[in-house]
């Protein structure tokens, strides 16, 4: 996940989206440069496709022109423009309903717990058709595309024009007065350039400690007439001139529809940002009739037993969340990172859950449950909902506490202290979770029932306990490994010659370990050690003993960045055949 916490500039808020009602929109008096401009924003997913309702999920565009169908957009797509695919990024211009522009990634965007930058530069008058459109995500120019059409020079783009312009939804191509294509989720940092081509240079950077993309602040200018940047950093109102504010200089503001900056779950102006990332409830790990709304921050669902756990684990330090009853019978807990919720409910068991009745409306008010069995004696009262739960965790020494909805933690218990926890799950029982855990939700029973969590990205209900913080990225230990390429890396590259030696180079390290694979051919995995040293290869998939020189080629040097391949008696097909392609994972041990 992006953010690195002591970068030198920092993003203060990004602006929730919601999939079904919530957008901005600007409709400039006069057009721009149709031509050449750039969108940079950061984004961060709160839904996935399957419940966006549409085949795109919006996150800037221009559409619904006087001609009834022009549209140019920079949308994820799904099950369009290609079949049945999820979550690609791409940028569709079209005029009259010819595409113009179509670049579409292979890429797939999935990572619920990441920010992504994307960038789109566009500048239709040169005379070198790649250069005229290009897409760079977290940096690095986009280059494969399952998509792709540039537009003739000079074309003019419906981005840009007399129209409505959205952020969040976008006007169909055939009647403006139709919204459609809803994103679900997080975006900040948007930068918008009328007459200006800049790739991502100008935006973002890479962090030297940790090899993250990270932003930065933008110092070229170069707005435009109807240019804009906006930091979404206003939340005292929810106008054009608070959380559409332009602070480009140009009051080129957005007017925002649907959004609240009160207290609690509906608030929308939150501190999840690409500098300092928050968890969220997991997509990825659910029960099968569980969705995710307002940003993943809100469980909702169609059928009892239903659950979720969140995008961030720990092993160790103090963390501090909420859980809003919106609706009665929510189990609230923690679990093991690796509990297989995926296909299944909850009822039908699951491992290393901790969780707690905390609603009681279905008479079993005061327990445990471990591995989907019930165990009496945690000494926690009833509460009914609506109200908050506060959670304090202690991952540090294995213990966990709760509050009523009034905010006092139960038995007396005081985390700062460390006394009178509801659950010292140190050494208690064989399932309890060991390792890494992350929050856990779940709703018991009823079909359209809601519970939201917060883990800081708004403001607590409650005052954390002393000591105990914001499961965010800014608070999470530096990793013993900080630059992973220094430890591990893979290469792609194609063969050369059929009977001769090749050097690779290019890692951060000398490679102890490698594995080698032909993709393009029915060769066997083969694996090289310094252990074991040059000239001897193992195969993955079979039992044999190591071969000396194989017959079809073999690492003969581990160098300070790479290896040098040999040809073997019969060819070099396993590693620098001429026209093969291969996969090479290297391991600094």
């Amino acid at each position: 996940a992006s953010g690195a916490a002591d970068t030198t500039f920092t993003v203060d808020r990004s602006l929730r989206f919601d999939p079904n009602d919530t957008y901005m929109e600007r409709t400039p008096s006069s057009a721009g440069n149709r031509r050449t401009f750039t969108i940079s924003l950061w984004f961060k997913l709160g839904i996935l496709k399957e419940y966006s309702g549409s085949d795109g999920r919006t996150l800037f565009g221009s559409g619904g022109g006087g001609a009834g169908s022009s549209a140019t957009n920079i949308s994820l797509l799904a099950d369009a423009y290609g079949g049945p695919r999820l979550d690609f990024l791409s940028m569709l211009g079209a005029a009259s309903g010819s595409n113009y522009i179509r670049l579409t990634t292979n890429a797939f965007i999935r990572d619920p717990s990441a920010w992504y930058h994307v960038v789109v530069k566009v500048d239709t008058p040169q005379g070198n058709s790649p250069n005229r459109a290009k897409m760079y995500i977290n940096g690095d120019e986009v280059s494969d595309w399952y998509n792709y059409d540039q537009p003739d020079q000079n074309a003019d783009t419906y981005m840009n024009v007399a129209d409505k312009h959205g952020i969040g939804a976008n006007r169909t191509w055939a009647n403006q007065n139709t919204k459609y294509n809803y994103f679900g989720g997080y975006i900040a940092e948007f930068h918008f350039l009328d007459g200006t081509a800049y790739d991502a240079s100008y935006f973002g950077e890479t962090d030297s400690k940790t090899g993250q993309w990270i932003p930065k602040e933008y110092t070229g200018g170069n707005y435009g007439t109807n240019g804009f940047y906006l930091k979404f950093a206003d939340n005292s109102g929810t106008t054009a001139t608070t959380l559409g504010k332009d602070s480009s200089g140009n009051s080129n503001n957005y007017t925002p529809y649907g959004f609240s900056v009160a207290a609690g779950t509906g608030n929308d102006s939150l501190e999840d940002t690409p500098t300092n990332n928050f968890c969220t409830l997991n997509p990825l790990d659910k029960t099968n009739g569980a969705s995710l709304r307002e940003g993943a921050l809100t469980l909702y669902t169609d059928s009892n037993d239903q659950a979720v756990t969140g995008t961030f684990a720990v092993n160790s330090g103090k963390w501090y969340w909420e859980v809003d009853m919106n609706t009665t019978e929510p189990e609230i807990g923690i679990a093991h990172h690796n509990m297989p919720l995926s296909g299944k409910s909850i009822s039908t068991g699951t491992d290393g859950q901790i969780a707690f009745i905390v609603a009681g409306a279905d008479g079993n008010s005061n327990f445990l449950r471990v591995d989907g069995n019930t165990q009496s004696g945690t000494g926690i009262t009833a509460q009914s909902g609506p109200g908050t739960i506060g959670i304090a965790l202690d991952a540090d020494n294995k213990k966990i506490w709760f509050t009523n909805t009034s905010g006092s933690f139960f038995n007396s218990g005081n985390p700062a202290t460390g006394a009178n926890a509801a659950v010292d799950f140190s050494s208690t029982g064989p399932n309890y979770p060991t390792g890494f855990v992350t929050p856990f939700v779940s709703i018991y029973q009823g079909a359209g029932n809601t519970t939201s969590i917060n883990f800081g990205q708004r403001a607590f209900s409650y005052t954390a306990p002393t000591g105990f913080k914001k499961l965010n990225s800014a608070n999470l230990p530096d990793p013993t490994i900080v630059l992973p390429d220094k430890h591990f890396d893979l290469l792609l590259y194609t063969g050369t010659d059929s009977a001769a030696s090749r050097t690779l180079t290019g890692l951060n390290f000398s490679p102890d370990w490698v594995w080698q694979k032909r993709r393009n051919g029915t060769n066997w995995n083969t694996l090289h050690d310094t252990v074991r040293g040059v000239g001897k290869t193992l195969y993955s998939n079979d039992t044999s003993v190591d071969t000396t020189n194989n017959q079809y080629g073999y690492i003969s040097a581990f160098t300070s960045d790479g290896f040098t391949w040999s040809p073997g008696s019969t060819n070099n097909s396993d590693g620098n055949h001429t026209g093969g392609t291969y996969v090479s994972w290297y391991w600094n041990a």
